[in-house]
């Protein structure tokens, strides 16, 4: 995220506490409290502690999704980004920004150096890869190192390559 973003946020958090301290304060003085009134400060209330246990680190999204075992990425023209992320519990994610933000996500299975991707229900994109396969990298820049090859379907033969920036496959 954004410097100026955060901010922005930050200053909308603050704004959010100083309403919901001055709604108990008339909560508390006022005789007649109604149903609505409690509800709001309750809302507000978890609000605030949930973006607390984000800020601070407490709640992590990303731990939550399972560990990490492999993470490919790819910058395409017009700075483009593609990442895919293989999960524990055979979960990943294949997310795509460009001038839109794509994200596919679903469970894989692993065949000796073959990921087999399983199509979520309900998904009809055709630019769905049906499968990747992990190779020694053959490029100059890239010796050494590993890429991660997506094909829609094995007649495919212009695969999309992504460079393997984590394996703890």
């Amino acid at each position: 995220m954004g410097y100026s973003i955060r901010i922005v946020l930050f200053l909308l958090t603050i704004v959010l506490a100083i309403i919901c301290l001055r709604n108990i304060a008339n909560y508390i003085s006022n005789k007649r409290r109604g149903k609505v009134e409690m509800y709001s400060i309750l809302f507000m209330l978890f609000t605030l502690t949930t973006i607390s246990l984000k800020l601070f680190g407490f709640l992590n999204f990303e731990e939550m999704r399972g560990k990490t075992l492999l993470i490919a990425n790819r910058e395409g023209a017009a700075n483009c980004m593609t990442t895919l992320k293989l999960r524990t519990g055979n979960r990943f994610t294949l997310r795509s920004v460009c001038f839109e933000i794509d994200k596919t996500w679903g469970s894989y299975l692993i065949s000796n150096d073959t990921v087999y991707f399983k199509k979520p229900r309900g998904y009809h994109d055709e630019d769905f890869y049906e499968f990747g396969i992990i190779k020694t990298s053959s490029f100059d820049w890239n010796k050494g190192g590993q890429e991660f090859f997506l094909f829609r379907n094995k007649k495919d033969t212009s695969e999309m390559y992504l460079t393997v920036i984590e394996n703890n496959l």
